[in-house]
């Protein structure tokens, strides 16, 4: 295991591209379900590698994923949907953990929270 390199990359800047790209790859699988009734679109709305969105073609529902120095927040159409993700270092596990409202959990877990709505609701 490369330590080294696990260890620098437990950055915020690093996790939200890993983010973006599952987003992505969440964003296109949907658009490719017969029964989906809408399609939805991931956009960086001009704002460069901070920010970016996904909008539903449908109803114009938005959720916004956004990073700052200490963490990741992802903010959905209702004002509930909003939450954010900060990093942790684990020693003993030398793995970099994503914890939302205090649970450990995993980019695609985070994307289906934050899509979920978007796409099934």
């Amino acid at each position: 295991m490369n330590w080294v390199k696990a260890r620098g990359d437990c950055t915020i800047r690093s996790t939200f591209q890993a983010l973006r790209e599952q987003v992505k790859a969440d964003v296109e699988e949907f658009n490719g379900l017969e029964e989906a009734g809408h399609e939805c679109a991931l956009s960086d709305e001009g704002r460069g590698r901070d920010s970016f969105f996904v909008r539903s073609t449908g109803d114009r529902a938005v959720v916004r994923f956004e990073a700052n120095h200490r963490c990741i927040m992802v903010a959905g159409a209702a004002e509930d949907d909003a939450f954010s993700i900060k990093l942790h270092w684990d020693d003993d596990a030398d793995i970099c953990r994503l914890i939302v409202d205090g649970r450990r959990t995993t980019l695609w877990q985070i994307s289906k929270k934050a899509l979920s709505p978007l796409f099934f609701g």
